[in-house]
C-alpha cells in the first residue's frame, strides 16, 4: 500500500546561467566532446535538489501526520554488515548503532532526534509517544505496533528491504508480525515505484489473500516524489533518450553505475548526501573521470549557485545567453542550427533566447541586432570579455531626453 503526504515542496533547479558562470562545471564539461556538452548541459538543468531545512521539514510533517494517533517507533534505514546483517541482539538489543556520521543517515538521526525531543516538550513529560530505535524489549514494554523506518531516497530498493528483513531476525518480531501486530511505514522523500515490488516480494511471510494478514496489508509507502521508468520523460525532459544514450557512452564510468545504481536514473540530489542512483556521470570518480559531485558529496559552490549567493555576472539583467547570443549574430552566425552548435545548446532552447533578444528590443524578427543591441554590446562587450562586473541598470540612450 502506497500513500503520499505533499507539503507543497519546491525543489532547486540550476539555471542556464548558472550552469554558464561555472568554472567548475566548465572543466566538468570539459570530458565531454562538442556534440555532448548541450546534452550533458541539459542533464544537469533537470537535477532536482532538496535542501536541508526542506527535507527537515518535510520530515517532521510527514512522520508527526503519522505518528499522531499511536505510539511509534522510528528507524533510520542504513546498510548492514553483509557478513553479519542483523538488526538485534539475541536479547532484543539494537546492533551496531553508532552515533558517528553515517552519511545520508547522519541527517535522519538529527531530525529523529528533534521530533523526540519536541513530542516529551509537548505531551509535558506525561507520556512518551514516539521511540528513537527501540530495543525488542522496549517495543514489547511500550506495546508499540506502529514502526517508521526512514530513508531519503529509495532507488532500486535493495537497502530498504534489506534493513525490513533484517528486523525479522528476532523471533519475537517475527511472532508479533504474524499475529498482524505490526504495521510498518516506509518513509522516503522520493521513491522509484518499482522499488515498491521488491521490498514487498523480499518482506518476509506470505502475500496470499487466505492469510488474515498478508504482508502487503502490513506494509505502506509514503513519499513526496514517485517516479518510474515509465515517467523518464517529465524527469529529465525531451532529451531522455540522449541523455541515456550519453551515459551508456562513457564507459569510463563503471557499468553499474552510468544510469545510476540499478539503472534508476533518478534526478533528486539532496544538499545533505548525493545518491549513488543519479547518473554516475555527475557523481563518479576515478583516474580517468571526475565527477562534478566526487565521494558523493554536494560541494558548497553548488549550493551557493543553487542560494544565489555566489556572485554572477548577469549584464544588468540581460540573460549570458543573450549577450552570447548577440556577440554570435555579430559575427554574422545567423543560422539557428548553427548558433545552436555554438552556444552548445537545443536548437528549441536557442529559439527561446532568440525570442527574449527580440523582447528586449536588441534584434528584430530577422535576427538583424538593433542600435539598442549594438549600443548594449558596445558598452559591454569590453566587460565582458575581461570578465568585469557591472551592476548597473542599463537604459538605452534612446530612452533618454536630451
Amino acid at each position: 500500500m502506497a500513500i503520499k503526504e505533499s507539503y507543497s515542496i519546491r525543489t532547486k533547479q540550476l539555471s542556464s546561467d548558472a550552469v554558464n558562470i561555472s568554472p567548475e562545471i566548465t572543466e566538468w564539461l570539459s570530458q565531454f566532446s562538442v556534440d555532448q556538452k548541450p546534452i550533458a548541459k541539459n542533464m544537469l538543468l533537470n537535477l532536482e535538489f532538496v535542501s536541508r531545512d526542506q527535507y527537515s521539514r518535510w520530515l517532521k510533517g510527514t512522520v508527526k501526520t503519522l505518528t499522531s494517533k499511536e505510539k511509534s517507533a522510528i528507524y533510520s534505514v542504513r546498510k548492514l554488515d553483509k557478513e553479519n546483517p542483523r538488526l538485534w541482539s539475541e536479547s532484543g538489543e539494537l546492533l551496531d548503532r553508532t552515533g558517528q556520521s553515517q552519511g545520508s543517515e547522519d541527517l535522519v538521526y538529527s531530525v529523529i532526534s528533534s521530533l523526540i525531543k519536541e513530542d516529551f516538550q509537548v505531551k509535558n513529560d506525561s507520556q512518551d509517544s514516539l521511540f528513537d530505535h527501540p530495543s525488542i524489549n522496549v517495543l514489547r514494554e511500550e506495546k508499540i505496533h506502529n514502526i517508521i523506518l526512514v530513508d531519503d531516497s529509495i532507488g532500486s530498493g535493495k537497502r530498504v528491504s534489506g534493513f525490513l528483513n533484517s528486523m525479522f531476525e528476532h523471533k519475537s518480531f517475527i511472532s508479533w508480525w504474524n499475529y498482524g501486530l505490526i504495521k510498518i511505514k516506509i518513509v522516503s522523500f522520493s521513491r522509484k515505484k518499482e522499488a515498491e515490488k521488491l521490498v514487498l516480494t523480499k518482506a518476509y511471510g506470505s502475500n496470499s489473500l487466505k492469510r488474515k494478514f498478508p504482508k502487503s496489508s502490513k506494509i505502506q509507502f509514503v513519499s513526496e516524489k514517485v517516479y518510474s521508468f515509465q515517467g523518464a520523460e517529465a524527469r529529465w525532459g525531451k532529451s531522455y533518450e540522449e541523455i541515456c544514450t550519453l551515459c551508456d557512452k562513457k564507459t569510463v564510468i563503471s557499468k553499474k553505475y552510468r544510469k545510476g545504481y540499478g539503472g534508476v536514473m533518478a534526478n533528486i540530489v539532496f544538499y545533505h548526501s548525493v545518491p549513488n542512483n543519479i547518473p554516475g556521470l555527475i557523481w563518479f570518480d576515478s583516474t580517468k573521470w571526475s565527477g562534478l559531485f566526487p565521494k558523493r558529496v554536494l560541494p558548497d559552490w553548488l549550493i551557493s549557485l543553487l542560494e544565489g549567493t555566489a556572485i554572477h555576472e548577469n549584464y544588468m539583467g540581460v540573460s549570458s545567453d543573450v549577450v552570447e547570443l548577440l556577440l554570435l549574430l555579430k559575427k554574422r552566425v545567423t543560422n539557428k542550427t548553427s548558433l545552436s552548435f555554438r552556444m552548445n545548446r537545443e536548437v528549441d532552447y536557442v529559439g527561446s533566447v532568440i525570442e527574449d533578444a527580440i523582447n528586449s528590443g536588441f534584434i528584430t524578427e530577422k535576427y538583424r541586432i538593433t542600435n539598442a543591441g549594438h549600443e548594449f554590446l558596445i558598452k559591454k562587450e569590453a566587460k565582458i570579455a575581461l570578465g568585469i562586473q557591472d551592476r548597473s541598470l542599463y537604459i538605452p540612450s534612446s530612452w533618454c531626453a536630451d
